[in-house]
């Protein structure tokens, strides 16, 4: 299985890319964590059980910063993954 990931910038198709194996798997993680560690930006980090977002980014993928600082990290290395 492999996921087809495409830019669009402004309405136009800027182009897209396939991955699969190993680097669907990690661009898949990246980006659900990503997207959670915005909800906490916005809405503080989650009261229930489990680890947040942050930490999960900082541990599993050697992150390092505020919340702020993580995003940018996170957003580097989904557009390297991209690009390789």
């Amino acid at each position: 299985m492999s996921i087809s990931i495409t830019k669009i910038r402004k309405g136009e198709n800027v182009g897209s890319v396939v991955l699969d194996g190993p680097k669907q798997d990690e661009y898949s993680k990246i980006a659900n964590l990503k997207e959670s560690l915005k909800i906490e930006m916005l809405f503080g980090p989650q009261k229930g059980k489990g680890a947040s977002a942050y930490y999960l980014l900082k541990n599993n993928y050697g992150f390092r910063g505020s919340r702020q600082a993580v995003l940018a990290q996170v957003i580097v290395r989904m557009d390297e993954l991209l690009k390789s």
